[in-house]
């Protein structure tokens, strides 16, 4: 990339060259300066929907998903062929909110290309966004079928046939998502659940624990091996996974109440208490954590707390 950039900048005006850096920039993570490239590239030609499609790319990774609707929509508006631009249009739709403008979109990109798996992906997110649990699993299955390399497509399928009370196909393709992307926490993560479900707790804790070294800052897995080891009746190592998933991330709320359901079941409502205020500074509003806050409360034989203002 660093001996491209000096080979195209002399080209000026040339749009196709600015487009080829704008996209060169876009792919080294430099989302500005490919914006600044795309905008000499459409004050020249406007009508390029190449340009409006890489425009609204670089915007969606931006998480500016309203700015990048627009771009996309110029560029299907422009060339009604681009079936990677009504992809990403279907992506930022869902992102918005607008689930059946979603559909539509990633329905068109499986017009364009009928064997295009990506576009069955996106077609399979669209309905599972909109809850058509059987028509998704259509999709996903379509995915695979074009592509049985596509790691994502396995494990949306894997989540839609769990949703549908298929648990032996869903488990069958968190399998396969895994082997595809070994290195995929939410793989790792779903198969966990999956085996913990199935008292496998040694399955379980497996899974998590990879699924910890793979996301070492989030919070999640370590407290997925506390709800593990809570199951085979280790509170003492479901304690320590509890309080590791809170230094890891000190916003985990389901941590602290899970500590604080602990220390109140074993008779310690001032260590649950403070667990209870820890999840209320992250969340005053949660019932969970203010339900419980009156069990402890009870439990130190203290007036039960005002619930919260919900203005406030």
């Amino acid at each position: 990339m660093a001996d491209l950039i000096p080979r195209l900048r002399p080209l000026g005006g040339d749009s196709a060259a600015h487009l080829a850096l704008a996209r060169g920039l876009f792919q080294c993570g430099r989302h500005g300066q490919a914006l600044a490239e795309l905008d000499k590239v459409l004050r020249e030609n406007p009508e390029l929907g190449a340009a409006h499609y890489l425009r609204g790319l670089v915007l969606a990774r931006l998480a500016d998903f309203s700015a990048a609707t627009t771009a996309l929509e110029n560029a299907v508006r422009l060339d009604e062929e681009l079936d990677g631009a009504w992809m990403a249009l279907s992506y930022v739709r869902t992102e918005l909110g607008l689930k059946e403008e979603a559909l539509e979109a990633a329905r068109r990109a499986v017009q364009i290309d009928e064997k295009n798996a990506q576009a069955y992906l996106m077609l399979g997110n669209a309905l599972a966004a909109l809850d058509r649990v059987k028509l998704a699993i259509a999709a996903y299955r379509r995915a695979v079928h074009y592509n049985p390399q596509l790691q994502m497509a396995h494990y949306r399928l894997a989540s839609q046939l769990q949703k549908a009370g298929r648990e032996q196909e869903a488990f069958d393709q968190v399998l396969k998502s895994q082997r595809l992307n070994p290195m995929d926490a939410n793989s790792r993560l779903t198969l966990g659940d999956m085996l913990l479900s199935r008292g496998d707790v040694d399955g379980a804790l497996r899974e998590y624990k990879i699924a910890s070294e793979l996301s070492p800052t989030q919070g999640t897995p370590t407290y997925k091996v506390g709800l593990a080891f809570l199951q085979a009746e280790m509170r003492k190592e479901a304690i320590g996974a509890f309080r590791n998933a809170v230094r890891r991330d000190p916003k985990h709320i389901d941590s602290f109440l899970a500590l604080a359901k602990i220390y109140l079941e074993d008779g310690e409502p001032v260590e649950a208490e403070a667990m209870c205020k820890a999840a209320l500074e992250v969340d005053k509003r949660c019932p969970a954590a203010n339900e419980l806050m009156q069990q402890v409360q009870a439990a130190l034989g203290n007036p039960a707390p005002a619930p919260p203002d919900p203005n406030a």
